[in-house]
């Protein structure tokens, strides 16, 4: 089993404040960090450690931006499918206040302008299925993903819209629901894109459009499953300290792609996937060192052996 990984890889300028200020006010920043991230990058860096198969098809453009995405790639040991020489990869400015949660501000780069004639490279023989983020759908190359997925049924989807999912047109969006993709958001996301108040009404009325798995991710109450009409709550233990949550969810998700390639049912991957976010807040940045994910306490290579799974 493999996963085809599309989305971003971009410049990850971190700035830790106290909090927001006000519109027309003034704050210090009391540490700054430049990294790489984006959605894709780092769902692929989760499967990376599961030691799961994944290709990143996620573009790596001309300029200092991608130079310095070139040599974090080439570090961390895989690089990416892609390359494009006609515009330089986008940056993100992430605002982490003082209680771990971040706000972000994003200047697009080719990321955002995905080509269908790149999907040309892709045999979807080899893979199983498709993660697919928000950002670069609502972008002007998005109809390109849309496009490959369409003509590719097999394939099963793994649809991340993330807080863009009421700003992406819904042309777009209809025609990705359309496909019955697997989705993974949070209450915020799910609420604001069927203008609904009550969470289990909007998880509903939106599964009733996918007729597909709904996660909601939760934070230290854990995570909502819509399956079969059904809701399940998998709870989580509460982080000991939030850092800041820049890539909890694509961690989460990683996870519990790495998982269902692994052959475990939902309940199983998403315990794991649970974990896994919470290791990601409790440390700066959306990437987790090598060290960090085997501080996780799970054996996940225990998976199907009948030998005690968690620790």
């Amino acid at each position: 089993m493999k996963c085809l990984i599309t989305g971003a890889v971009i410049l990850d300028i971190i700035l830790t404040i106290d909090q927001l200020p006000p519109k027309g006010g003034d704050v210090y920043i009391q540490e700054e960090m430049t990294t790489i991230g984006g959605c894709a990058l780092n769902v692929a860096d989760m499967m990376h450690h599961f030691e799961e198969k994944f290709t990143l098809f996620a573009p790596l453009g001309k300029g200092s931006n991608a130079n310095l995405i070139d040599a974090q790639l080439k570090k961390l040991g895989y690089g990416t499918a892609v390359h494009s020489n006609k515009k330089d990869n986008g940056y993100s400015l992430c605002f982490v206040e003082s209680d771990g949660e971040r706000t972000f501000m994003t200047l697009q780069g080719i990321e955002g302008e995905f080509e269908k004639e790149w999907f040309y490279k892709i045999n979807p023989q080899d893979y199983t299925s498709i993660y697919i983020s928000g950002y670069e759908v609502e972008g002007v190359g998005g109809e390109s993903i849309i496009e490959f997925a369409k003509t590719h049924p097999k394939l099963d989807i793994y649809y991340a819209p993330g807080p863009r999912f009421s700003h992406i047109s819904r042309e777009k969006n209809d025609q990705l629901l359309s496909l019955s993709p697997v989705l993974h958001l949070n209450e915020t996301e799910v609420k604001e894109y069927m203008q609904k108040e009550n969470l289990v009404s909007a998880v509903k009325a939106l599964g009733a459009i996918t007729q597909n798995k709904i996660i909601v991710t939760l934070g230290e109450k854990g995570t909502l499953l819509y399956k079969n009409n059904e809701l399940k709550m998998v709870e989580t233990s509460p982080s000991h300290r939030v850092i800041d949550t820049i890539g909890a969810g694509d961690g989460h998700i990683g996870a519990y792609i790495s998982m269902k390639q692994k052959g475990a049912n939902d309940i199983e991957a998403l315990k794991v996937a649970n974990r896994v976010s919470r290791a990601v807040v409790e440390t700066k940045s959306s990437l987790l060192t090598d060290k960090e994910f085997k501080n996780i306490a799970f054996n996940w290579r225990n998976y199907g052996k009948n030998e005690k799974f968690f620790c």
